[in-house]
């Protein structure tokens, strides 16, 4: 047993439920506020990951465009 912050005798294992309770429902509402998908990404988050996920894919198009140009001059197979 204990004093808790308010002065009063607690039993330990009630306080520790307690604030088991407390940082779950803390979890609960930042999960509310973030909004989280099922993918686990905030729509922040995800928006940026896509922002990226499509510039690579551009960029790698490119690369991929100018590679076979290259080898048509080099070799051409029609």
């Amino acid at each position: 047993m204990g004093l808790s912050r308010h002065g009063h005798w607690v039993c330990a294992t009630m306080s520790a439920s307690v604030g088991r309770k407390a940082r779950f429902a803390e979890v609960i509402r930042m999960v509310d506020d973030k909004r989280v998908s099922l993918s686990g990404l905030t729509e922040t988050e995800a928006k940026e990951f896509h922002k990226i996920f499509v510039t690579s894919f551009i960029i790698f198009t490119l690369i991929a465009v100018v590679a076979h140009v290259l080898v048509w001059q080099w070799r051409p197979w029609l």
